[in-house]
């Protein structure tokens, strides 16, 4: 059975991996009561909650149990209409989808080399050069520039969100974001560096700036990442493979 989300069951059981640290951050920034984001949980016969349903506007977000009831999650989704599913790749598979992009969830663990010191984390940077960054990165998701803006401040106003930026002069040479601080995990993404300034390490110092601090706060980190070179890289950055991502696109055929 799908129910609307009190918060506290909600928050207690999205403290189980990146999925639900994302729909955490979401319910920390809009609130149970929000029109644009809506929370569900799915109970079964006992009344335990085996799986959390977030859509934020038109994309969902997926956290479940291994003993959900995956039918009843897909034909519910059908109903609420999405445009993109974010969950497990085998949750993916297990509501017979094929996913659009899929990738590696990987944890923080420890620092593998000191700080260099140079990324700053200011409570509000310069979101246009933000955005500016991430389009010239490849970062093709990410909507309207006044669109973007509005949601991450948002989020940066209720301290769901955290930018690490490293600076050349007064131009941003690369970024990072904790896109999702919940009380029990971070969640981290938009990982970038300009294309004349890469090489140098730069991306990797202002996405490690972030874990140690959340880390030290006793807070899980995450992120995802594609297949290939990237895993390595984060590897070697202190960081362990936990899981695989999906996405799936409803412009496939439902």
């Amino acid at each position: 059975m799908l129910k609307l989300a009190e918060e506290k069951e909600l928050l207690d059981f999205c403290r189980r991996d990146a999925f639900g640290t994302k729909i955490a951050g979401y319910l920390k920034t809009y609130s149970a009561d929000s029109a644009a984001v809506r929370f569900w949980v799915q109970q079964n016969d006992e009344n335990i909650i085996t799986a959390a349903v977030c859509r934020a506007y038109d994309s969902v977000v997926l956290s479940t149990e291994s003993n959900a009831d995956f039918e009843e999650l897909w034909q519910f989704l059908k109903i609420i209409g999405f445009s993109t599913l974010s969950c497990e790749e085998s949750v993916c598979q297990k509501l017979g989808l094929s996913p659009t992009r899929s990738g590696n969830i990987v944890r923080f663990e420890h620092l593998l080399r000191p700080l260099r010191g140079e990324a700053q984390m200011p409570r509000y940077p310069d979101l246009r050069d933000v955005y500016s960054l991430l389009v010239s990165s490849g970062f093709d998701r990410l909507g309207g520039r006044d669109e973007w803006i509005a949601d991450v401040s948002r989020r940066m106003n209720r301290d769901t969100a955290q930018w690490s930026v490293i600076y050349s002069g007064k131009t941003l040479a690369a970024c990072a974001c904790a896109l999702f601080v919940a009380d029990s995990a971070a969640f981290l993404g938009c990982v970038a560096a300009r294309e004349d300034m890469r090489g140098r390490g730069l991306g990797g110092e202002a996405v490690l700036t972030l874990a140690e601090r959340y880390s030290s706060e006793g807070r899980r980190v995450e992120l995802f990442c594609k297949d290939g070179s990237i895993v390595e890289f984060y590897k070697k950055s202190g960081f362990v493979p936990v899981g695989r991502w999906a996405e799936y696109d409803t412009e496939q055929e439902i």
